[in-house]
């Protein structure tokens, strides 16, 4: 299978890995015939088998991320129907792995990734002495190559990867004392979201900053950390220095992943409340939560929350 011959032609990007609006409805898997509802589910499931996969191998945290974000930007040039994606995430953490210099014996990814797959069913672990495993280890070689192809060998991670942004972004909500420097579930919860936001195609609409800063409001909101102090609000959204348009497109996206999550009910409905969201997603989990719907507070409409809400936002462009 050689790369030169079997790469598809390449959308130009808006800017690098922002692809225009037209690419992304337009993507090689809907080409192909897929739904949207389907790539999109594919996708989930293919940085989901990144995340535990890399876990399972004890692959760092900065390594797992830029493996979804390389499957991200794969997929986004190339079909689901025609790249496997369980051989396609396999390269791309085996990848990033060396990328981020963290390198791992391949044989620790195949069986990590196939223990995932295949947990709790009969041959769960792949015996790596077998013609399966040879096969196997053949065809994400094999991946890897057309990876760094459609990629165009653009490996450098720095400004790829949210997670590094994210902190640094912190460490300014610390300084400003909008964020206790104690309060070490607020990174944990960071993270959570991030991880949430690469099981979407968000690295392929937003830039890393922008993507990094609505999950840091995200994870302002969820923490219920948001300041009431007039002042403090306005710094806070200068430090975000997202426009809102942006916050709720990322919004949106983000908190579709948290639909059948029930620890994020309130989480959902301050979003809608707020008007972050539209109103049909909070709806929708409370129809679908088998909590009682009375502790549920109501959403009469949709308004904007005094509490969340800045003297102005800086515009896309900024």
């Amino acid at each position: 299978m050689s790369a030169q011959n079997t790469v598809a032609a390449q959308p130009a990007p808006i800017s690098k890995w922002i692809l225009s609006a037209q690419a992304l409805v337009n993507s090689p898997s809907r080409q192909d015939g897929m739904s949207l509802e389907e790539e999109r589910e594919q996708l989930r499931k293919a940085t989901g088998q990144i995340y535990r996969a890399g876990q399972e191998s004890k692959i760092p945290k900065e390594s797992i991320v830029t493996a979804m974000i390389f499957l991200i930007r794969f997929y986004g040039l190339q079909s689901f129907r025609k790249y496997n994606r369980f051989i396609i995430a396999q390269a791309c953490l085996f990848l990033a792995a060396k990328v981020e210099e963290t390198p791992t014996k391949l044989y620790k990814v195949i069986t990590a990734c196939h223990s995932v797959r295949n947990a709790g069913q009969a041959g769960e672990r792949i015996d790596i002495n077998s013609e399966e495993y040879t096969k196997e280890k053949n065809a994400v070689l094999e991946a890897e190559r057309i990876i760094l192809y459609t990629i165009n060998y653009e490996l450098d991670s720095t400004p790829i990867n949210p997670t590094l942004i994210f902190k640094n972004i912190l460490s300014k909500l610390i300084e400003t004392r909008i964020i206790d420097e104690n309060n070490k579930s607020f990174m944990n919860n960071g993270v959570n979201i991030m991880w949430a936001s690469l099981r979407t195609n968000l690295p392929l609409q937003f830039e890393p900053k922008k993507i990094a800063s609505a999950c840091a409001f995200l994870t302002t909101i969820y923490s219920k950390l948001m300041p009431k102090d007039k002042t403090k609000l306005n710094i806070f959204f200068k430090i975000i220095d997202t426009s809102e348009r942006t916050l709720k497109a990322i919004s949106q996206q983000v908190a579709e992943i948290y639909l059948d999550n029930e620890a994020a009910d309130d989480f959902i409905v301050e979003l809608a409340t707020a008007g972050w969201i539209p109103q049909a997603m909070a709806e929708r989990r409370i129809k679908n939560t088998r909590l009682d719907s009375s502790i549920v507070p109501p959403l009469k409409k949709i308004r904007s929350s005094p509490s969340i809400t800045p003297t102005h936002f800086p515009s896309d462009a900024a």
